[in-house]
């Protein structure tokens, strides 16, 4: 299953890595509200409980992993950011060396 939420995030924070907004939780949460649905529209309600008690771990597991995994993802990605920035503004020192900040401080 860990792999299928590796595979589902990644997909999700390429999708627009600056959108915060592209998750995989309302998805899950989504799930497991038709799965209530389902369950008490077809089920007797042992059976439902029953059926709920065994897929609500499952769900639970799968927000806090994806959770997780999509903050990992969106932390790398802010620091390849930071560091693109970085390496722009050393170039840009280079460039004009009038406008350094070493020149200006010193």
């Amino acid at each position: 299953m860990n792999t299928i939420l590796d595979q589902w995030a990644h997909s999700t924070t390429l999708t627009d890595p600056d959108d915060q907004e592209i998750t995989v939780e309302p998805i899950l949460e989504q799930m497991a509200l038709l799965m209530y649905e389902v369950a008490c529209e077809n089920l007797d309600n042992l059976e439902a409980l029953q059926l709920l008690g065994s897929v609500l771990p499952v769900f639970t597991y799968a927000l806090g992993y994806s959770s997780q995994v999509e903050i990992h993802l969106q932390v790398s990605q802010l620091l390849d950011k930071q560091e693109r920035s970085r390496i722009s503004l050393e170039r840009l020192d280079r460039a004009n060396p009038i406008l350094s900040p070493s020149l200006l401080t010193s």
